[in-house]
């Protein structure tokens, strides 16, 4: 039978507790009252009238009831707390309205309130705070009293949510100092309370698992800077790669036979013990990539050798071939010892950071400073470097610098008619073919005069009239910078790469900061791009994105976050190599001083006294480009500049 908690006042005092009485669903109020609540009082109370009010709760807010609704209805929708007031012999009905302020501020402050978040929400971060609010909600937390909800509440879920949002450009410092800020909600008392008790034990993991990628990212680090600083390649064959024998299949499924159809007929018209890259017959996406692997050892109806190379994200390969017929052990073995010798040879080397200054400084010890073209050239050839040669434009010209080197030509520098292979007849029908085109040269006199190949032939060219130079203009639209190049962008970076052709350092720009961790990964990434003045970052992101295609189960490779970074970081892809340093570089005040016009590094042993137009308001220009630079350009008066150079790739 269900109850109703009873109490009962007459003239302002209790006359009888708080009880639970039995109650008939069909019986209205007033039959409740005078059948069971009217036993529990003194008989001289009981011809006495009353007036009922419900609540929820024993000190909540009341409502007023008229006695001649059921009883039990209106438990379901008022509450199950009743006070009975007991009219005196006036008749005099009660006034409820006159509440003790005191009991109003007792009764708000054992209520459960959560904090109070603005709607809408104007972007993830705030529409996760609300579904963190609904979270506690929804398990019945809170906090007891609106200040505790809005101060201790808000600060508790403002700081979950962010320890959660944007964890891809978290560093090992800001992970810890999370975990330390949640460790501190854990050991509050009102966390010790049932209301909290579901999400003590998952926020405890949570923190320590924010603790323990801290502390991996610091180990990675630590492994980063070992791996920069080897003199030996970081990747050995003999760790990454490896070989399996795949036995034949008798039975395969119709959707395997078709799907390896071409890659076992291929195998099958080769010769035993000829291995396959069976990255020409994979597909394009990753995941797909990696399941068609995993599938090789039920693909085929023979026995088959398969070489697996796994190096990170720059390399993955994987070679089939068909093993022979009724071969014993010990040839199996010498054929894979030389099949794996002959597939080393083809694999990509990369040297580290450490390996390439070592041996540049070797090369300039010897041969004196040279072109960073050329000394690429010798970099790539000399140590076999996969990294040094990209792009066919890069590889043409390293043939050209070849050709150079097989002359013997002590300065590099070769006339092309030594190596024109072209004969006299191909040369005149040339000269003849250009005559023919309308566009005539541009001259000084702006009259169109026709060129005699007996003119020019044998004349050395400049770019003084080139049509495109004399008409570019020197603020280009960035088409792919979409802001302007700021100070602050550039020390949201902090990092400045050079052009393998020029020599000059350019700025990289960033409306966002980079986090360390960016920061590390960008530095990495750079190393191993060769960098032109007017290139841009996009053709990298289709580069990333390319990579990602390589054999690889593991979704988290780092060249998401380089296609990520490259989406942010960007740099003025309206310079050629003719434009100075850009005034950014300086501006910024993270950088060294360097010449304005070419980027020459000042002498150590230059005081900056004793540079030329410091003293004049200009920036700084060398010996060379202060005698052939007619119109300086002058620089800001609070322009200051680092002691060392900072981020430089």
């Amino acid at each position: 039978m269900p109850i109703i908690i009873v109490h009962v006042v007459f003239n302002s005092k209790t006359v009888f507790e708080w009880e639970g009485l039995p109650v008939n669903k069909d019986m209205n109020i007033q039959e409740f009252f005078k059948d069971v609540v009217v036993d529990k009082l003194n008989p001289e109370l009981w011809e006495k009238n009353c007036v009922a009010y419900f609540s929820h709760t024993k000190i909540g807010e009341t409502e007023k009831i008229g006695l001649e609704c059921n009883a039990w209805e209106t438990v379901n929708q008022c509450g199950k707390y009743v006070t009975f007031k007991l009219l005196n012999d006036s008749n005099e009905i009660p006034s409820m309205n006159t509440i003790n302020a005191f009991e109003l501020m007792r009764s708000a402050s054992m209520h459960n309130y959560l904090p109070e978040f603005k709607l809408p929400a104007k972007n993830s971060w705030e529409q996760l705070r609300i579904d963190l609010n609904e979270l506690i909600r929804s398990n019945g937390g809170g906090w007891i009293g609106k200040d505790n909800a809005n101060n201790i509440g808000k600060k508790f879920v403002t700081d979950l949510a962010k320890s959660i949002c944007s964890r891809r450009s978290f560093d090992s410092e800001e992970l810890q100092r999370h975990y330390k800020i949640l460790m501190n909600y854990i050991e509050l008392p009102w966390m010790e309370k049932p209301k909290f008790s579901w999400l003590k034990e998952p926020l405890l993991l949570y923190a320590n698992n924010l603790l323990k990628y801290a502390e991996y990212l610091i180990s990675q680090r630590v492994i980063t800077a070992r791996n920069q600083s080897s003199l030996t390649p970081v990747v050995d064959e003999e760790k990454a790669g490896y070989i399996e024998i795949l036995d034949e299949n008798t039975w395969r499924k119709p959707e395997v036979v078709k799907e390896f159809r071409i890659l076992t007929k291929t195998l099958e018209e080769l010769e035993y013990w000829e291995p396959v890259n069976i990255n020409l017959f994979c597909p394009v996406l990753r995941k797909q990539r990696f399941r068609f692997v995993e599938k090789l050892k039920v693909a085929f109806p023979f026995k088959v050798g398969k070489y697996t190379y796994h190096h990170g994200n720059i390399q993955n390969s994987v070679y089939v071939w068909r093993i022979g017929i009724n071969v014993n052990e010990q040839d199996m073995i010498n054929k894979h010892y030389t099949i794996r010798n002959n597939l080393k040879q083809t694999l990509q080397v990369y040297h580290t950071r450490a390996m390439r200054k070592e041996f540049l400084d070797t090369v300039e010890l010897y041969i004196g400073k040279v072109e960073k073209a050329r000394m690429c050239y010798i970099y790539s050839v000399w140590l076999q470097d996969s990294a040094a040669s990209i792009n066919s434009e890069t590889q043409d010209i390293d043939d050209h610098v070849e050709v150079m080197f097989e002359l013997g030509d002590p300065d590099l520098i070769t006339d092309f008619r030594e190596i024109n292979e072209a004969t006299e007849e191909e040369i005149k029908d040339l000269w003849e073919s250009l005559l023919e085109i309308e566009d005539s040269l541009n001259m000084d006199d702006r009259t169109k005069k026709d060129i005699k190949d007996k003119d020019v032939y044998g004349t050395i060219t400049t770019e003084q009239y080139r049509p495109s130079l004399l008409n570019q203009q020197q603020k280009k639209k960035r088409a792919h910078i979409e802001f302007g190049p700021t100070a602050q962008f550039v020390r949201n970076v902090g990092i400045v790469i050079e052009c393998c052709e020029c020599n000059k350092w350019r700025v990289l720009y960033s409306k966002s900061k980079l986090s360390p961790f960016e920061v590390s990964i960008l530095e990495r990434y750079l190393d191993t791009i060769q960098y032109t003045c007017g290139d841009s970052f996009e053709a990298l992101v289709e580069n990333v994105e390319q990579n990602e295609s390589n054999i690889n189960g593991d979704e988290n490779s780092e060249h998401d976050y380089v296609g990520e970074i490259f989406k942010k970081v960007k740099v003025d892809d309206g310079l050629i190599c003719n434009n100075p340093t850009e005034i950014s570089y300086y501006s910024s005040g993270l950088f060294e001083e360097i010449c304005f016009q070419c980027g020459k590094v000042p002498e150590n042993e230059c005081d900056e006294s004793d540079r030329p137009n410091l003293n004049e308001g200009f920036y700084y220009y060398c010996d060379e480009c202060h005698t052939t630079v007619s119109s300086k350009k002058k620089r800001g008066k609070n322009t200051k500049f680092q002691v060392s150079k900072r981020s430089r790739k």
